[in-house]
């Protein structure tokens, strides 16, 4: 099941439009499993930007092939390799971005399901998100947050909107 389609193609999109920077280098298989992740989130974001610190055709296919697949805009935003210029290609992919809201990801990091879901909810205007995922055995989540235990792992989000509010969106 495609959820990551759902939202746009049955006009149910609320809330800011997002765009999803993943930034990568010369790591196609990693890049695959976070745009499968992508793909099957519980609600949509708009479009995903690739920023490509200068990687091969490995990665090049990936990102063609992955746009074939998909119903949205996805680009890829790439630099020739000059040394680690992370941050260089990261602001030319916001200078692409076609939405009102910016949401960054690691190429080697696979998000959880309700990841864009989660961004939706809390976003709030003149405000940013920083967050942090934390895989937290059964025993400490007994311990630590009631009422938050799942299978044999539980993943609580610590999610920062500006310095003084903290939120647990436990799952």
């Amino acid at each position: 099941m495609k959820h990551f389609l759902s939202a746009i193609s049955q006009g149910q999109h609320t809330g800011p439009r997002m765009s999803v920077v993943v930034n990568t280098y010369e790591q196609p298989e990693y890049l695959r499993r976070v745009l499968l992740s992508l793909e099957n989130q519980l609600i949509s974001g708009d479009e995903i930007l690739i920023a490509d610190d200068g990687s091969g055709n490995a990665t090049r296919e990936v990102v063609n092939a992955w746009k074939a697949r998909l119903s949205f805009r996805v680009e890829h935003v790439w630099e020739e390799h000059q040394g680690f210029r992370r941050s260089r290609i990261l602001n030319a992919a916001i200078a692409r971005a076609q939405s009102d809201y910016l949401i960054f990801l690691d190429g080697d990091s696979v998000p959880h399901p309700r990841f864009l879901a989660d961004h939706r909810r809390v976003a709030r205007k003149g405000c940013y998100i920083q967050g942090h995922r934390v895989c937290f055995t059964q025993a400490f989540c007994t311990r630590q947050c009631f009422g938050c235990i799942r299978r044999s792992f539980h993943y609580m989000n610590i999610i920062m909107i500006s310095p003084w509010m903290h939120w647990c969106l436990c799952q």
